[in-house]
């Protein structure tokens, strides 16, 4: 039996003419039937007898079960109904012919020229023009002519409803607006004010009654506040964070994939808004700062404004006007990561036996998961740190051969152990990571019947919060498992931390059981008959302990730039201490001829480009962007020290990589 797959039928005839005169079956794939052909493929290989699955062939596709005696009675479309015509720009008639004496002309002909008769008197004009009637098929055009003017009548209906519908739209959009201007204002009524580029409605008092007096002139009224331009405010503030003129921001450009402004940025800018808000008005944005970071364009954004404000202006007037009202005790939220007691688990999950759990960490801790592993019925694969993808994809398919790829486990290292001797510290997450990476289809296949991924440390049993000591890669490999949670829902990922002393044996055992269990929580600790999870926990703010001098060192790290910078003018500007501020932007002598005192953004990209080709070589655009924003950067680095020499301190930016212990410390 010889199946072709593919264009043509040319080996099927090679295997007919080799075999022929010898019991076989070619068949091809390929006809011009298209997927006709494959089903006569599918049908010769059944009728000889060749085990199928034919799901696969139906999945996604409406099926219905057919009955062979009755095919043509179930598969016949249904009969139109009585009442159907049929019209074509000729004539019209019932889909179901009528009795012959009753059937229309096949044509309407003209009436032929009678002789002159005496004026009728003059009758009113039909709404529809009536056709001369055929002979013997005046009934017809009548009840064709209603069945029109019925539809006719229909449509306008449908018309004049649809005009109300958006009538009504127009009034609610309308008396929205009304109420953010109201709110951009400070809560002043804006009797009369008209939207941009629309006709503002006259207001119709309410009748009253004729007064006994005239009444004095009233007091002219104080000019109005000049009314807020959203829209016009964000861009000016995006064009003062990324360089680009106002006139190239497109209001639907996503503000971080097209102009490079990540979510710190942005509530930079965002914040800058509130600062042209009115008091009451911007402190009813604070909770909603975090929603406003997530809209991905400049539009999004200022819809999500404009809506906060028309909420803004329902609220009682004296927060509207931003008037002043008791505050209270704490302005401060504070929250405090806690390790809290967790229930057991009740309902263990049950996980396919014999599948293939890849185990990456060394030690005593490491050797005890393994075997415990291996009491459960699953294949422990223990595999060195993967130096590259490529690596990691080899130390896989290695691992696969052994069985179905089912779990995966991660082991931090132990600093106390000597364990992360000829480790790059640096670069261990990320090398955990890769290996997650590669791994990561695998276990999205096993899903909820798979190991799923296991992220071990050994410190306290609560995260370094019971008092034992803290691991840095512990806690990055607790954050890749949670990144590693959201990003595959199907799989279970566990972040478990168990004592650092202590029977590795039976701390293996548990982690495995947590692992095992039906619980969804991601960081669990465990330690003794203690089960924990980590919560933030709400704790009164610590209020002025803190005093620093001008002899006082603070390291910053971060950089000189975005949130960072502020941070360290607030602390010049309250305590005047030293700061160094360590980040990836090196500032060091002065700016070029070619670009100082440019702003423009075009002004600037032109002289880099200029300031590139003097070699002789025309730079690409990826260049010339290169090189403007790293002269941004230098210049807002330089602002900030600026500022901070201003507020009196002593301000060093040093270029440095805060991963590099040595060049820190240097």
């Amino acid at each position: 039996m010889f199946v072709e797959v593919g264009p043509g039928r040319v080996l099927t005839g090679l295997v007919e003419r080799i075999l022929e005169g010898r019991p076989c079956l070619a068949v091809a794939s390929d006809g011009k039937a298209g997927v006709d052909r494959l089903h006569h493929l599918l049908a010769q290989l059944f009728v000889h007898g060749t085990e199928l699955s034919l799901d696969p062939l139906f999945t996604g596709r409406p099926t219905s079960r057919l009955e062979l005696d009755r095919l043509v009675e179930t598969t016949r479309p249904p009969a139109p109904a009585g009442t159907t015509w049929l019209v074509c720009g000729g004539r019209a008639r019932p889909l179901q012919e009528l009795p012959a004496a009753q059937k229309p002309a096949p044509r309407l002909a003209p009436k032929p020229v009678e002789a002159p008769r005496p004026p009728a008197a003059p009758r009113p004009e039909p709404s529809l023009p009536t056709p001369p009637a055929a002979p013997g098929g005046g009934g017809v055009i009548e009840q064709f002519q209603a069945t029109m003017r019925q539809a006719l009548e229909q449509q306008q209906r449908m018309v004049r409803e649809a005009i109300d519908s958006q009538q009504k739209v127009m009034t609610t959009y309308l008396a929205a607006q009304q109420a953010v201007l109201t709110a951009c204002l400070g809560g002043t009524p804006m009797e009369g004010v008209a939207l941009p580029g629309l006709t503002a409605a006259p207001v119709t008092a309410p009748a009253a009654a004729p007064a006994p007096e005239v009444s004095p002139e009233p007091e002219p009224a104080p000019p109005a506040a000049p009314r807020l331009d959203l829209t016009a405010l964000l861009l000016r503030l995006v064009s003062e964070r990324t360089g680009y003129p106002t006139d190239v921001i497109g209001l639907d450009l996503d503000m971080e994939a097209e102009l490079g402004i990540d979510s710190i940025k942005r509530i930079e800018i965002l914040s800058g808004v509130q600062d042209h808000l009115p008091g009451g008005v911007s402190a009813g944005l604070e909770d909603g700062l975090e929603d406003l970071a997530q809209q991905k364009t400049i539009r999004q954004a200022v819809a999500w404004l404009e809506n906060r404000l028309a909420q803004a202006a329902t609220a009682p007037e004296s927060v509207a006007r931003g008037e002043e009202t008791a505050a209270p005790e704490s302005a401060v939220a504070r929250h405090v990561v806690r390790a809290v007691d967790a229930a057991a688990i009740e309902q263990p999950r049950t996980v396919a036996k014999g599948g293939v759990v890849v185990l990456c960490g060394s030690g005593p801790l490491a050797a005890a998961v393994a075997a415990e592993l291996r009491t459960r019925g699953l294949v422990a694969v223990p595999v060195d740190v993967p130096e590259s993808e490529a690596e990691a994809d080899k130390l896989l398919k290695s691992a696969r051969r052994k069985g179905k790829l089912s779990g995966l486990v991660l082991v931090a290292p132990d600093a106390g152990e000597g364990e992360l001797a000829g480790l790059d510290r640096a670069d261990l997450v990320g090398r955990w990571f890769v290996l997650a990476k590669a791994a990561a289809p695998g276990l999205a296949e096993a899903g909820g019947k798979g190991f799923g991924i296991l992220a071990l440390s050994a410190m306290d049993g609560a995260f370094g919060l019971a008092g034992g000591p803290a691991c840095p890669l512990a806690g990055g490999l607790g954050g890749l498992a949670k990144a590693l949670a959201r990003e595959l829902p199907a799989v279970v990922v566990k972040s478990v931390d168990v004592p650092r002393r202590g029977d590795p044996a039976k701390a293996a055992a548990r982690a495995v059981a947590e692992q095992l269990g039906g619980d969804p929580t991601v960081e669990v600790g465990l330690s003794g008959a203690r089960r924990v999870t980590l919560r933030c926990v709400a704790e009164p703010a610590c209020g002025e302990g803190v005093t620093l001098g001008e002899d006082d060192l603070v390291v910053v790290t971060g950089g000189a730039r975005g949130i960072t910078a502020e941070i360290a003018v607030a602390l010049a500007e309250r305590f005047g201490v030293r700061l160094a501020l360590l980040g990836r932007t090196a500032v060091g002598g002065d700016e070029s001829p070619a670009t100082r005192g440019l702003t423009d953004l075009a002004a600037v990209k032109a002289a880099l480009a200029r300031e590139l080709s003097a070699g002789g070589a025309r730079p690409a655009p990826a260049e010339i962007e290169q090189a403007y924003r790293k002269l941004s950067a230098e210049r807002e680095v330089c602002s900030t020290l600026e500022r901070l020499r201003r507020a009196g301190a002593q301000a060093e930016a040093c270029a440095v990589d805060v991963r590099d212990a040595a060049a820190v410390q240097a």
